[in-house]
């Protein structure tokens, strides 16, 4: 979730996803736990990346004061205190390390503090993190009301020529709006292709086109031969990425990829490149102009359109043009 320089939040499409399940939940007159995580602050406490910089504008948009813990250890006494349709924010859960190892103990204190488990966070959901995967073992876990509806849309959108789909129960699950769509597209964004090998393989022979962004576009880059200069990709990733671009030639979908950036040059000043141009002494962090207008072009012509990712470091105001756009 991007902030600005004075850290305010410039996009809060991912909070506002969850709003529908927030008030659903207090119309139940249950206590809220809210848990997530934000930037990357490596297992470390750092006050730059702290949930609380993100507080108000949740605050604001359920027209509710949100208590928050900031101190794990005392969680589940502190929500016991809290009256019923009371809403707590957990502190930034990537301050722990167990987080990201999806420690089993780390799990079990984060489902000690509530009875009820519900993830409405689609995009994480992939992720084998403690708040994500290892605590669905210890506690009754369920799809928020956006979870739902993200699966159930990609259920349809892979069962366009079946007659029928068998779609997860929602809260109040949308079963109209049944996709019906003769050019189907994807566009894939974020940082690894490691974590989402089997997600796009999936889609090799479904979709007419994959449009690749974000950092994981460099390592589709390097596996054709281009120098992405100090820009992130995954040496352990090249011959993946081959074989994902020539089973994609043999199903008959396309792979586009960017053909211009924006990024850093060595002396940290903004730049706009091609492809064409010299990458050596320049770190990629976003899709450029032209790469947008040709993504735009290719989504104009999509009945059906499937979006997971960022298609650049979207934490930076300065690399969010891409996806925004």
């Amino acid at each position: 979730m991007p902030l600005n320089d004075n850290g305010d939040v410039i996009d809060g499409a991912r909070i506002d996803e969850c709003i529908d399940t927030i008030k659903f939940l207090l119309l139940k007159n249950t206590k809220i736990v809210i848990i997530s995580h934000f930037q990357r602050p490596g297992g470390k406490v750092d006050a730059s990346m702290s949930l609380l910089r993100v507080k108000g504008f949740v605050e604001k948009k359920i027209n509710k004061e949100v208590y928050f813990i900031d101190n794990i250890n005392t969680a589940k006494q502190e929500v016991s205190l809290l009256s019923f349709g009371s809403i707590a924010m957990l502190e930034n859960l990537r301050f722990f390390p167990e987080e990201e190892l999806n420690d089993d103990e780390f799990a079990k204190k984060l489902a000690s503090i509530g009875e009820v488990y519900v993830n409405d966070a689609f995009s994480c959901s992939h992720r084998k993190h403690a708040s994500v995967h290892a605590i669905t073992k210890f506690i009754n876990s369920y799809a928020g009301l956006h979870l739902a509806k993200e699966v159930n849309a990609l259920e349809k959108l892979f069962s366009v020529n079946n007659k029928k789909t068998n779609s997860i129960n929602a809260l109040c699950p949308d079963k109209e709006n049944v996709i019906k769509s003769s050019v189907k597209m994807a566009i894939v964004g974020g940082k690894k292709i490691s974590g989402k090998i089997d997600f796009i393989n999936s889609m090799l022979g479904e979709m007419n086109c994959i449009m690749i962004g974000g950092a994981m576009a460099n390592t589709f880059l390097a596996a054709s031969g281009c120098d992405v200069g100090g820009s992130f990709f995954e040496l352990d990733m090249i011959d993946m990425a081959n074989d994902i671009m020539s089973n994609a030639k043999d199903k008959k979908t396309k792979i586009v990829l960017p053909i211009d950036f924006v990024g850093l040059s060595t002396n940290n000043a903004i730049e706009t490149r091609s492809i064409d141009d010299s990458l050596k002494d320049f770190k990629i962090f976003d899709i450029g102009p032209k790469s947008i207008v040709n993504f735009a072009k290719k989504i104009y012509l999509a009945n059906s359109i499937f979006w997971n990712g960022p298609l650049g470091l979207c934490e930076k105001v300065d690399f969010c043009i891409g996806t925004v756009s």
